[in-house]
């Protein structure tokens, strides 16, 4: 799992991989922050100014369905975390 994934080189998600690697997540917005590379002429040459989240962001063509598709399973677990938390409250009141 990586945050801020579009603020990371590409080559820094990739070479931390093990190769039992078998799901990648990628969380954060492609559209923020770029990653910063030392050398600006090598990295705008060999486009090192895009991260591995954003190339795999412009490549996917149903993003907008995956990006709601995430964005339901989320609201989902929320309410589920606030159910579980509301339960365990209701358990400590009634207990005293």
């Amino acid at each position: 799992m990586v945050e801020e994934a579009a603020e990371i080189l590409e080559s820094h998600v990739i070479t931390s991989m093990p190769k039992t690697t078998k799901h990648l997540i990628l969380i954060g917005d492609h559209q923020q922050l770029k990653p910063s590379t030392t050398v600006y002429e090598l990295a705008k040459h060999f486009y090192l100014d895009v991260s591995l989240f954003e190339r795999m962001v412009k490549i996917v063509v149903n993003f907008e369905y995956f990006r709601c598709k995430v964005l339901k399973a989320l609201s989902n677990l929320l309410l589920i975390f606030q159910g579980i938390r509301s339960a365990n409250l209701s358990k400590i009141l009634v207990q005293h």
